[in-house]
């Protein structure tokens, strides 16, 4: 086991994976991808030509911070984590602090609901995942 600093860092980085791969399916064409770009107004010719390994990379990277985080808060909370325990620590930051700063930023730039729900409940259920990944590794 690779830890630093009560951090597992092959649980983080199983959990940022895992949480990446929801990612690509939760915004792919067969669940909610086309509504997201509908609802982000999204075309081919507005869509930035920015190279998608950058984007890739950095939202990667940005993930694994925040499942880092989410691991320093699990040990911090038990020095026994389970995969309950960190389920419960992912969805309340998940919905406490994500879901509800998403819900500040959408309403004063007028937003959907729509997009609201599709952006916020993916990060909701990325905690999650994180948490119990996290939490049942130790």
């Amino acid at each position: 086991m690779c830890v630093y600093m009560d951090v597992n860092l092959v649980a983080v980085l199983t959990a940022t994976v895992l949480a990446f791969m929801v990612g690509g399916i939760w915004y792919s064409p067969y669940l909610f991808g086309a509504l997201w770009k509908k609802e982000e107004g999204i075309t081919q010719k507005s869509h930035k030509k920015r190279h998608p390994a950058i984007v890739y990379i950095a939202a990667f990277l940005l993930a694994f911070v925040t499942a880092f985080g989410l691991d320093l808060f699990i040990t911090s909370l038990t020095s026994t984590p389970t995969g309950l325990i960190g389920l419960k620590a992912g969805l309340g930051v998940g919905f406490y602090f994500v879901l509800t700063s998403f819900g500040i930023n959408y309403l004063f730039a007028d937003r959907s609901i729509k997009l609201f729900l599709i952006d916020a409940g993916y990060h909701l259920v990325k905690f999650a995942l994180f948490g119990i990944v996290l939490g049942a590794w130790w």
